[in-house]
């Protein structure tokens, strides 16, 4: 498949992605913004949302040449266009970011539903406007989001 083809309905934490928890993408940065990122988080465990892993990672698939491996991700195409994936979210990613025109994927079906995305907006759509200002005076409460769902092309929103 074509990752450059595709919107991808992601979800992420801040500590399973560099974007969310800053707003940038590692892959991204200028060497510069990296080697000054990387100092100021030196003894800091971000896991996989921190500044180096989505950079090594990306390295290593290609000096790997996963983009023509299956890489055993599984993958459904919504009725939305989006594409939602069991696992191998950071390497779809990847394989979007550095614009490689190929990724093997275990599985591609096709699903008659709508990703989770689009079925939050829906959700909200259908709102009164009582029930949209008790939302946002709750969301005001709450500090940090355990979790980001969010189209690739969009950007990220707190869903």
């Amino acid at each position: 498949m074509n990752p450059q083809d595709y919107s991808y309905a992601f979800r992420f934490s801040r500590y399973d992605c560099f974007k969310v928890r800053t707003g940038i993408c590692s892959l991204h940065l200028t060497n510069e913004q990296y080697q000054k990122i990387k100092e100021r988080e030196k003894n800091k465990d971000f896991k996989a949302g921190s500044v180096d892993y989505c950079r090594l990672f990306a390295s290593h698939m290609i000096k790997e040449d996963w983009f023509k491996k299956n890489t055993l991700i599984d993958a459904d195409h919504y009725k939305c266009g989006h594409v939602a994936l069991a696992s191998g979210q950071h390497r779809t990613c990847i394989a979007k970011t550095i614009k490689r025109d190929s990724l093997t994927l275990n599985t591609f079906k096709y699903n008659d539903g709508i990703c989770r995305v689009c079925s939050f907006k829906k959700g909200e759509g259908q709102k009164t406007t009582l029930q949209k200002l008790i939302n946002t005076y709750k969301k005001r409460k709450r500090k940090k989001f355990a979790n980001h769902n969010f189209i690739d092309d969009e950007g990220i929103y707190y869903y």
